[in-house]
C-alpha cells in the first residue's frame, strides 16, 4: 500500500516516519474532508502522547473498486508496517463493512454477532482485530441527551437490517433497552435480526414491522426514541421522509435522531422539529465514532489508554469550527432567532439586532443552512 502517495495527493502532511491509517470506501472516501479531523486528534489534541511514543499517524483515504480490490488492500494492512489501522465505510454498491468482517483476525465484542465491522486495529503482533464502533459511538453519543440514558426504553429503529442499523441494534440491545421496533422493508431480515438479537439478549422486548402500517405507526407512538437509519433524507431522496404521518405521529415526548448527515437539517429532522421532539442528526455519533477510533489505535501504538472523554471533547470543538459541523437543534435554533430579528428590531431596536447577527456570525454555522452577508442574515438554500 503506497499510502504516501495518497497523503501527497490530499495535502496531507507525513514524513519518512509516519505511519498510516487508512480510510476505506467507494470512490467518495476520496474527498472525505474528515481525514483532517484525524490529523488533529493525532497531531494536536494527542501531541504530548504521541511525541512521547516517537510516533506520528496520520489518516488517508483509501478507495477500493469491489470485493477483490478490498481483499487484497486488508492483506496488504496485514503486511505493510506502516499501516497500523483502518476505518471502513460502504460503498454505494458494496456492503464493505460486512464484506471487511470475513478478512480479518479476529473480531472483538458483538462484532461477530453484528456480522459488519467499521474499525480495523493492527495489534503489536500483527495480527488484524475487526471491530463494530458505529454502534458503540451512537449508544454513547446519544445517551447523555437522554433523561436517564437508554435503560428502559421504547425505541423504534427505521433501516434496523442494515449494516450500520444492525450494529445500533445491538449497542442499543446492550445498554439495556427495554422494548425495540425493528422497521424495515423486509420483514424476513427483520425476522432474522430479531432472532439473532434474543440469543444475546432474551430479556429484550422486539417487535417487526413494515413502514406505514397501522402497527408500524402504534409502535412509534409508543416509542420514546425515534431512529433513521436508511439513506431516505440524503442524496437522490434528500427532500423525503422515511415514513408518512410525520406530522401526526412525532410529539413532544420523542426523541428522533436522524443518521443522515448532509443536507444538516434533513426533512425528518425539519417536520420533527415544530412537533416539540428534540431532534438529533449523525453528526454526534461521527464525533463519537472517530474518538472510539483513535482510541483504540493510540492503546496499541503507546501502550496507553487515552482520556476518551477528553479527546471527544476535542474533536468535537475542531469538528465544529473545520467542518461546520453542528448540531441540528443549535442550527433551528438560530434559524429561529433569524425569523425573529424583525420583531426583535420593533421590540428593543437596531443595536439587539447587531447583537443577534453577531451572534450567528459568531456559531459560524455552516453556509448551507445561513448565510451571513454584509450584516444581513438569510436562510440559505438546503444543500442536496
Amino acid at each position: 500500500i503506497d499510502a504516501a502517495a495518497w497523503a501527497k495527493e490530499q495535502g496531507i502532511p507525513y514524513d519518512q516516519n509516519t505511519l498510516f491509517t487508512l480510510f476505506i470506501g467507494g470512490e467518495g472516501a476520496r474527498r472525505a474532508p474528515s481525514n483532517w479531523k484525524y490529523y488533529h486528534a493525532f497531531n494536536q489534541i494527542l501531541a504530548a502522547d504521541m511525541d512521547a511514543a516517537g510516533k506520528k499517524v496520520v489518516r488517508v483515504s483509501y478507495p477500493v473498486k469491489d470485493e477483490a480490490h478490498l481483499a487484497r488492500t486488508v492483506a496488504l494492512i496485514k503486511q505493510s508496517p506502516r499501516v497500523v489501522g483502518a476505518v471502513i465505510t460502504n460503498a454505494p454498491d458494496i456492503p464493505l463493512k460486512i464484506k471487511t468482517a470475513s478478512l480479518v483476525d479476529s473480531l472483538a465484542g458483538d462484532s461477530k454477532a453484528v456480522g459488519s465491522i467499521n474499525n480495523i486495529t493492527k495489534t503489536p503482533d500483527g495480527a488484524l482485530v475487526g471491530e463494530a464502533i458505529d454502534g458503540i459511538a451512537f449508544a454513547r453519543g446519544y445517551e447523555g441527551e437522554l433523561d436517564g440514558g437508554w435503560k428502559g426504553r421504547t425505541v423504534t429503529l427505521m433501516g434496523a437490517t442494515g449494516g450500520a442499523g444492525r450494529q445500533i441494534a445491538f449497542a442499543l440491545a446492550q445498554a439495556d433497552i427495554a422494548n425495540l421496533n425493528i422497521a424495515t422493508r423486509d420483514i424476513l431480515k427483520g425476522r432474522d435480526l430479531r432472532e439473532e438479537l434474543l440469543k444475546l439478549y432474551p430479556t429484550l422486548k422486539i417487535v417487526v414491522t413494515t413502514y406505514n402500517t397501522t402497527q408500524f405507526e402504534h409502535e412509534i407512538e409508543g416509542s420514546s426514541v425515534v431512529i433513521n437509519a436508511t439513506p431516505v433524507g440524503e442524496g437522490k431522496l434528500a427532500g423525503q421522509v422515511p415514513f408518512e404521518k410525520v406530522d401526526e405521529l412525532i410529539t413532544a415526548k420523542h426523541t428522533v435522531i436522524d443518521m443522515v448527515r448532509a443536507p444538516k437539517i434533513t426533512a425528518l429532522i425539519e417536520r420533527s422539529y415544530p412537533r416539540g421532539a428534540r431532534v438529533f442528526t449523525g453528526v454526534r455519533a461521527a464525533q463519537f465514532n472517530s474518538d472510539l477510533h483513535v482510541a483504540r489505535w493510540l492503546k496499541v501504538l503507546t501502550g496507553k489508554a487515552v482520556d476518551e472523554a477528553a479527546l471527544f471533547q476535542g474533536i468535537r470543538a475542531n469538528d465544529r469550527v473545520e467542518l461546520g459541523n453542528f448540531e441540528a437543534e443549535e442550527i433551528l435554533r438560530l434559524r429561529d432567532k433569524l425569523a425573529g430579528l424583525f420583531e426583535l428590531e420593533y421590540a428593543e431596536g437596531a443595536a439587539a439586532v447587531e447583537d443577534a447577527i453577531r451572534e450567528i456570525k459568531e456559531t459560524a454555522v455552516d453556509s448551507q443552512v445561513l448565510r451571513v452577508e454584509e450584516g444581513r442574515v438569510a436562510p440559505a438554500v438546503r444543500a442536496e
